[in-house]
């Protein structure tokens, strides 16, 4: 009887274990494919998060040829701020980084910054933010050009490492055709790169581009 009884508890304990077993298995698939529905979200945005960041491309642009420029600090992402790229090549290291505070403290005074180097002469770009923003970042009417949105094409001799530096970025590209009179290399487009904070899409760079030597 001790024989029977001692191979019944065994079984049991087998069963609920193999149970348990089970259902810590498709806790941890199920957790596991909603992080990859995350990731997948984050890399492959929907139709609705696209929209929202070309209207949101479209006011902050508006700001830009308004010389709004103290307007722009509430668009700027929280904890990443925003890196300013004169080219599309972006350089983390080098190129200005401005935080909310920082941003706020700087726009609209003289202080100036070393934002990066000219194509073809080399020469350092040592402007106040507000000449940057207005002589280099808009120095087009953008608001004209064609919207492209997370689709990166490749243009000129520059690099473009955007989504390389920006992996789970959403970026909406202005894109301004050259004329005839310059045979087309007179193109411009400009970059906002935009990531999510708290659910809702803040700007984290802002990169132009043009034709390059």
């Amino acid at each position: 009887m001790l024989y029977f009884y001692t191979v019944a508890f065994l079984m049991f304990f087998t069963s609920c274990s193999q149970d348990q077993s089970l259902v810590h298995s498709k806790r941890t698939t199920a957790n596991s494919s909603e992080q990859t529905n995350k990731n997948d979200s984050a890399i492959h945005p929907g139709v609705t998060e696209l929209s929202t960041v070309e209207r949101l491309s479209n006011t902050i642009i508006t700001l830009l040829e308004k010389k709004e420029y103290s307007s722009l600090s509430k668009f700027i992402h929280p904890g990443k701020g925003i890196r300013f790229s004169m080219y599309a090549h972006v350089d983390p290291m080098r190129d200005k980084l401005f935080l909310p505070d920082s941003y706020n403290r700087y726009i609209g005074t003289p202080v100036k910054f070393t934002f990066g180097e000219k194509d073809g002469t080399g020469d350092p770009y040592v402007v106040s933010l507000n000449e940057y923003l207005s002589q280099w970042v808009a120095r087009r009417a953008f608001s004209k050009g064609e919207t492209i949105t997370d689709s990166i094409a490749s243009r000129g001799n520059t690099l473009n490492n955007i989504k390389d530096i920006y992996p789970q970025a959403i970026v909406v590209e202005k894109h301004l055709k050259g004329s005839e009179k310059y045979g087309g290399m007179d193109w411009n487009s400009l970059y906002l790169v935009y990531e999510q904070w708290n659910g809702q899409y803040y700007i984290v760079g802002i990169a132009n581009d043009q034709w390059t030597t």
